[in-house]
């Protein structure tokens, strides 16, 4: 599996490396939106900068789409994080969140998330 996933009191981090496939990076989502922390959660932070390819299409897209729809309604408050220094992955993750209700931020780096989480949630995180 190319993720790890560490939860915190109100966040959840997800380190992704080498090639992600589409069914890998749902298989992520799922795990994290069945998990029964999930509705208390404030932050979810996907870290790609460890990824060698992420190997999706737009029908992956559409269906990622899906799952964070539903997340929505489930947890209203979630902000998602995604942490990338690939240009393509950013322009992907943009296609994304201008077809998508949910709350999601791009970062080039750690200390640009730790800048804009709240102060309790900063120092928790292991990148």
């Amino acid at each position: 599996m190319s993720f790890q996933i560490s939860w915190g009191s109100r966040w959840v981090y997800k380190k992704f490396s080498g090639n992600v496939t589409a069914d890998e990076f749902a298989l992520s989502l799922t795990k994290t939106q069945n998990d029964p922390r999930f509705d208390r959660l404030a932050f979810a932070i996907n870290d790609f900068r460890d990824v060698d390819a992420v190997l999706v299409n737009a029908d992956d897209v559409r269906k990622f789409i899906a799952l964070g729809v539903g997340s929505t309604y489930s947890n209203p408050e979630l902000q998602t994080v995604v942490l990338t220094t690939n240009p393509e992955l950013a322009a992907l993750v943009t296609h994304f969140v201008a077809r998508s209700p949910i709350a999601l931020r791009v970062f080039t780096n750690a200390a640009e998330v730790q800048d804009w989480m709240p102060e309790p949630y900063r120092d928790q995180i292991p990148w």
